[in-house]
């Protein structure tokens, strides 16, 4: 699965609470040139949460995709499984990586799964 089919399988359960918006957005980068992109927009409550793009040249990695809420910031990494053969696309997971996680307070980036998404999301939202 991919980051966006995975994301919207974890809010599904919150039916209307929960309200998903994308649209299209042109993000830029060097040796790559412009291309279009999928931003999300998450209503939850009365909060909004971003979802965008940052680009796919990264240190040690194919992509990054940042997750903004009122009180911060995550970052969602493609990065190299560390037990396969060989650094290429098809032999990488999204992890995430947040500034004040308590499991994670150094970047540290965690693999992601829905319980490593949900401590992100509450780590940057309004307490």
């Amino acid at each position: 699965k991919d980051l966006y089919s995975n994301l919207d399988s974890w809010f599904q359960p919150f039916g209307g609470d929960v309200i998903i918006e994308c649209k299209e957005i042109s993000l830029e980068e060097e040796y790559i040139g412009s291309y279009s992109v999928k931003e999300m927009k998450i209503k939850i409550g009365t909060e909004y949460v971003t979802i965008t793009p940052r680009g796919t040249i990264i240190i040690g990695g194919y992509g990054r995709v940042d997750m903004t809420g009122l009180d911060g910031e995550a970052m969602f990494l493609l990065l190299p499984k560390k037990e396969g053969k060989g650094n290429s696309i098809k032999n990488c997971s999204w992890h995430v990586a947040t500034r004040s996680s308590k499991y994670n307070p150094l970047y540290n980036p965690l693999p992601l799964n829905k319980n490593t998404f949900a401590e992100a999301l509450e780590s940057i939202m309004r307490k």
